[in-house]
């Protein structure tokens, strides 16, 4: 079997990469050079995009520390307010999921949202509190005031745990 052979990355030989890394190396060219390469645009965006589009495959990916990549990687453009409702589809995907770590990394993202959007946030686990684990719910709420931490951890908990209390 022969080696593939090596190709120094320029301008010049972006187009031999697949679609997807032409626009990672988009961004990394720097805007003053990104106009060069054939359809370049607003890179950060792109960026958030490709991101995104590659995190929901993620979540549904077997290995753990895939799925759990597929929330932790996108906390810092959910902080700036920007691809939250690719979080949000990504939190529900991944509600379900029985492991620990998981369940911490849904709920810090979801936290992470509530800082660029409170009211989202609330709506979204007052809609869907009682199929998210609890450790999410709590990890999520750490930014509210603790009236409403109480409130939401009330109006959140599944049929089975209000029947236990």
């Amino acid at each position: 079997m022969t080696q593939p052979s090596l190709v120094p990355l320029g301008l010049d030989t972006i187009s031999l990469l697949p679609s997807p890394c032409r626009s990672c190396i988009r961004w990394e060219v720097g805007p003053e050079r990104s106009g060069k390469v054939a359809g370049a645009g607003q890179a950060e965006f792109e960026k958030e995009v490709w991101l995104s589009g590659v995190m929901l495959t993620w979540a549904r990916n077997p290995n753990l520390w895939v799925r759990r990549a597929s929330a932790v990687a996108l906390i810092p453009s959910v902080r700036r307010g920007r691809t939250l409702d690719i979080a949000y589809k990504i939190a529900r995907r991944l509600h379900a999921d029985r492991e620990d770590l998981l369940q911490k990394a849904v709920g810090w993202m979801l936290r992470e949202a509530g800082k660029a959007d409170p009211a989202r946030l609330e709506t979204y686990l007052r809609a869907n509190g009682a199929r998210i684990p609890r450790t999410t719910v709590r990890y999520a709420i750490e930014r509210f005031p603790s009236a409403k931490r109480r409130e939401l951890l009330v109006v959140t908990k599944g049929r089975a745990e209000l029947r236990a209390l």
